[in-house]
């Protein structure tokens, strides 16, 4: 087998184990749903590429040696659990104190935008836990530290975006099927129910 072929068959590894991760529920997928239930796929596109981008670059912060930061100050790790569950959380009351209005549509300001999207990758332990078992499981792909972050973040980055955009058909499909306020609280209690992969 060449370099090439070896390479090749590598990243669609990364892509086998990766794929039921990234698609299992977590708070990417589920407020993916809820933003695409309230404003639509093509309002929902920025928040989707926002996360394909946020993991790229944090998936290349790991490989490139961040993960042993978080070894060295295990503090960080329920620091970024708090933070993130605040987060959600403040997302989810949003959701649930907002007025229908007389379409019977929620009245959320925007859609979640790219750089949010992008920021809620750092606060994410999912996101985490997946960049540093790809890293520790398939580096090295080359003789290139920097070419392997590369070719891994970039794999794992655009794997995310069909996964992530499976749930926003899900939050379409809701949006078809509950209204006004039963739609409300239905997408508050979903957002919320996302702290639960955050705490475990």
């Amino acid at each position: 087998m060449n370099v090439d072929a070896a390479l090749v068959a590598k990243l669609l590894q990364i892509g086998l184990f990766s794929i039921p991760l990234i698609i299992s529920p977590g708070p990417n997928n589920l407020m993916t749903t809820a933003n695409c239930a309230q404003f639509g796929y093509r309002r929902t596109l920025p928040s989707l590429t926002g996360i394909s981008v946020g993991v790229f670059v944090l998936f290349m912060v790991i490989a490139l040696g961040l993960s042993s930061v978080l070894s060295r100050y295990p503090l960080l790790h329920p620091a970024l659990k708090v933070v993130g569950t605040a987060y959600i959380l403040y997302l989810a009351y949003k959701l649930y104190t907002s007025q229908p209005t007389h379409a019977g549509n929620l009245s959320i300001e925007h859609p979640i935008t790219f750089g949010e999207a992008a920021l809620l990758q750092i606060l994410n332990p999912k996101i985490w836990l997946l960049g540093a078992s790809a890293t520790s499981t398939f580096l090295p792909l080359t003789s290139n530290l920097y070419v392997d972050a590369t070719l891994l973040s970039l794999t794992l980055g655009i794997i995310f975006f069909p996964c992530n955009s499976i749930w926003a058909v899900f939050g379409l499909v809701m949006a078809q099927v509950l209204r006004g306020r039963a739609l409300q609280r239905t997408l508050a209690l979903l957002s919320a129910s996302s702290i639960a992969f955050l705490l475990f």
